[in-house]
């Protein structure tokens, strides 16, 4: 069984078979109703149109049974069957030369009407859309009672009084065969329109399409029968039109595209087709309005009239019947649609206040800004730390009231603020510190984090969290007194024990035994490195407080890079590591140069300690937006877990706890850098990836810039825009 084409290429094929439908059609009505034409040429034209538009809509219901799959195979092939037998009894009554009432065939007829008897489950059987209410199988039947009875009012007025009227027949089975077959069109036309009112929406084109086909041939069935009756019928008039017109468009009807999967019902999901639509309501009243023009226009005597009375008496009670099971239907759909809306409403205001619940019982700040930094909502924490009410925060820009300025007095631009970062460029900010300026004028410092507001793709403003840290910030500034009372205090006495140590271990103090050499050069060793530890916890103290002014000068970037790798040759060459500026390394700094030199070499000296021997330590640097140069310092080492990528630039803190014993220092490196950067208005941060290296990247400001515009932490992992 061939698979199905794609939806592109059924349309198209579908285009094409219109075409050579409306010239095949048109051209055979222009053939058989041009008046000048021979008369015998039409007949033979007209019977032999009839066998081969038979034909054609045969192979063509064939073709489309074996692209079907599942229950849509069957109809096509009953269809089919249909089509032989009613070919073969059409092809017996043109060799005839007249139709099987006037002269009665017993093949004729029993080919047509199994015809008739096999399209009958062929249209029935086609997949529908479903019962999805238990009405629905009445609805079928109150429709097909709609449509019956007004195709038989119809067939009533127009055909069965002719063939009361017309002569006697040569046989009784000629003249029951002349009562049954319109009644057999009737049955036919019915099914017919009640293939296109339950029909799915994504199959009534070609659903309508087969039902056109039949109703052209019912029509023009009960003009044969009414003809035959009144002794006029001949081939080659407007009738075989008719036959042929209904022939093609089924034909026409197998290469309709159709939306749905081959097989398959509507989705649940899909809109679903409960009684009948709009389009099927209208077919239906049409027939009604149909078989009330002709009662009216066609004035009717006779054994007919208490007939057409009864079945007039039906249809109006089936239509009536059916529009009080249609309101009932649609009031009960409208109250469910009310009751589900009425809920989900329920439930929004339900969600809309636990969420106002959770945001206003949160201890920490929380504020949100839309597009334009305007403060949409804030939350009692962040109205209480800040000194405002609520309302009073909601409407004014975040920035502009609350954000304190710079250590210069001036204030942060709005371009380097996280929050213009986040609207604009969908950034997220994670643990920034900021000073926040309280309406007292205090000034707060606080911790935050602030994300983009996204929705459908598109960022609709942002939300900050912030904590106030002050007392943080005491407990950091007394450890930080603390540590800077025990370094200087300590500084004098190891001094001198280191110098004794010393003297003891050269030997000028006399000759040491071996066992005592090995003490005290392990006493001396660890005094070296007490030392150390006090001299970086001093130089921290002094970066942390700002005691040195920095002494700011352009600076050529290159150039202190080489220095920094000039300084570092002996612990390079130590650890079998080689030391490269970038060929490419360009840009200049306005900062203090002996800062820069420490920053650089504390960088530098940690990407050395944890390469492995025969590794490559590359330098480099690039000028970045907001009058920066951006310095990077990669290695190829063991790379940090990302969990520590900001926790390494806490004070003692290292990745692995080993690391002071093996490779030596007390985590105080990356402590200082921060606070040298962070002094220098700049940021640092660290990328890393486990067993592939480590890239250690600071911004510092370019001549001309001043500080770095970047109202955000030196501390903060995230890499800035334009690096």
């Amino acid at each position: 069984m061939a698979s199905a084409p794609t939806a592109g290429g059924d349309l198209r094929r579908f285009r094409v078979a219109t075409s050579v439908w409306s010239v095949a059609v048109l051209g055979f009505a222009v053939l058989l109703l041009t008046p000048f034409a021979d008369r015998a040429v039409q007949e033979r034209a007209g019977a032999a149109g009839l066998i081969a538009a038979g034909v054609v809509a045969t192979a063509c219901g064939l073709w489309r049974a074996r692209r079907e799959r599942g229950a849509q195979v069957v109809p096509w092939v009953l269809l089919s069957m249909a089509g032989m037998v009613v070919v073969g009894g059409n092809g017996i009554a043109a060799t005839a030369g007249s139709a099987s009432v006037a002269s009665p065939s017993l093949a004729s007829d029993l080919g047509v009407g199994l015809g008739y008897l096999l399209s009958i489950p062929a249209l029935l059987t086609f997949p529908g859309p479903g019962t999805r209410r238990a009405g629905t199988g009445l609805m079928i039947v109150l429709d097909g009672l709609v449509a019956g009875c007004s195709l038989l009012l119809v067939t009533s007025i127009l055909v069965y009084p002719r063939l009361l009227d017309a002569p006697a027949r040569e046989s009784m089975f000629s003249q029951v065969v002349s009562f049954i077959f319109p009644g057999l069109d009737v049955v036919v036309a019915t099914v017919a329109v009640l293939l296109v009112v339950r029909s799915d929406r994504h199959e009534r084109l070609m659903l309508g399409l087969v039902a056109a086909g039949f109703l052209l041939w019912a029509a023009a069935d009960l003009a044969f029968a009414a003809q035959v009756a009144a002794g006029t019928f001949a081939f080659g008039t407007l009738l075989n039109v008719g036959w042929v017109g209904g022939y093609l468009t089924l034909g026409l009807a197998t290469f309709a595209p159709r939306i749905s999967a081959h097989g398959r019902r509507s989705a649940p999901d899909q809109k679903p087709v409960l009684l009948s639509d709009v389009p099927g309501t209208a077919l239906l009243f049409g027939l009604v309005v149909l078989a009330a023009v002709v009662q009216v226009g066609v004035p009717q005597d006779g054994a007919l009239v208490r007939a057409q009375a009864a079945v007039w008496v039906v249809l109006i009670g089936a239509a009536g019947t059916r529009q009080v099971l249609l309101i009932r239907a649609n009031q009960g759909l409208r109250r469910g649609l009310e009751q589900r809306v009425e809920e989900q409403v329920a439930d929004l205001r339900r969600l809309a206040r636990q969420n106002e619940a959770l945001v206003t019982s949160v201890g920490d700040g929380v504020y949100g800004v839309d597009p334009h930094g305007r403060i949409t909502f804030a939350n009692p924490s962040a109205a209480a730390v800040l000194g405002y009410a609520p309302e009073q925060l909601v409407g004014a820009y975040a920035h502009e009231l609350f954000h304190a300025p710079g250590p210069d007095g001036h204030p942060y631009p709005w371009e380097g603020c996280y929050i213009h970062d986040a609207i604009l460029e969908g950034r997220m900010a994670h643990a920034e510190e900021d000073d926040y300026l309280a309406a007292d004028g205090r000034v707060v410092p606080v911790e935050l984090t602030a994300a983009p507001l996204i929705d459908e793709q598109v960022v609709q403003g942002a939300v900050v969290v912030f904590r106030d840290v002050t007392v943080r910030r005491e407990v950091d500034r007394m450890k930080d007194e603390f540590l800077s009372i025990v370094s200087h205090e300590l500084r004098t006495p190891l001094t001198s024990i280191r110098g004794s140590l010393g003297l003891l271990s050269s030997g000028h103090m006399g000759e040491l035994a071996p066992a005592v050499g090995s003490l005290v050069s392990v006493a001396r060793q660890s005094s070296e490195r007490l030392v150390r530890l006090v001299d970086d916890l001093l130089d921290l103290e002094r970066v942390g407080a700002g005691a040195e002014p920095l002494r700011l000068a352009d600076l050529d970037a290159r150039g202190v890079l080489e220095t920094a790798v000039l300084q570092l040759e002996g612990l390079a060459h130590a650890s079998q590591v080689e030391l490269v500026v970038e060929p490419t390394a360009s840009g200049a700094l306005h900062a203090d140069e002996d800062k820069v030199l420490q920053l650089l070499v504390n960088l530098t000296a940690n990407a050395v300690k944890f390469s492995e021997a025969g590794g490559v330590v590359r330098l480099d640097s690039a000028p970045a937006e907001h009058g920066q140069t951006h310095l990077t310092v990669t290695d190829h080492g063991r790379g940090i877990p990302e969990s520590k990528l900001e926790t390494i630039f806490t004070r003692f803190e290292q990745v692995d706890s080993s690391d002071s014993r093996e490779k030596g220092g007390a985590g105080l490196g990356l402590t200082i850098s921060r606070a040298i950067v962070q002094q220098h208005g700049g940021r640092i941060w660290m990328a890393s990836e486990l067993g592939r290296g480590t890239v250690a990247h600071a911004l510092m400001p370019s001549p001309g810039a001043g500080q770095a515009p970047s109202h955000r932490s030196p501390g903060s992992s995230q890499q800035p825009s334009g690096v």
